[in-house]
């Protein structure tokens, strides 16, 4: 999937998850550049109603020892249900902020129509 077609897959989504409103861009990143080994991130700029998603390079994707094979659309999903979380994020613990990984994985699992992993 190119840069492109991840942008206009974002749009879709966008639409449907009701974030029109956002300005999102999305591109690839290489694993280094993610923190902590994540599949994808977000930065948001909550006055801005600005957001900027990195999904990982697929090359850069393990094949073994995995739980999963890369889900491009479920992580790009999770990262976007993270504009409406936006706002409470400013002071939870870090149980909470797993629990919140966990409501994100399970709902974007949800949308786009997969088994939760």
């Amino acid at each position: 999937m190119s840069n492109e077609d991840l942008q206009d897959l974002c749009r879709k989504w966008q639409r449907t998850l009701r974030l029109q409103d956002w300005f999102v861009t999305v591109s690839y990143a290489r694993f280094r550049e993610l923190t902590d080994g994540a599949q994808a991130n977000v930065a948001i700029n909550f006055e801005k109603r600005a957001a900027q998603i990195r999904i990982m390079e697929p090359s850069d994707y393990p094949t073994t020892d995995i739980i999963a094979p890369q889900d491009i659309e479920q992580a790009l999903v999770h990262e976007l249900l993270h504009l409406h979380f936006a706002s409470f994020d400013d002071k939870i613990s870090e149980f909470e902020r797993t629990a919140e990984e966990q409501v994100l994985n399970a709902l974007a699992a949800a949308f786009v129509g997969r088994e939760v992993s």
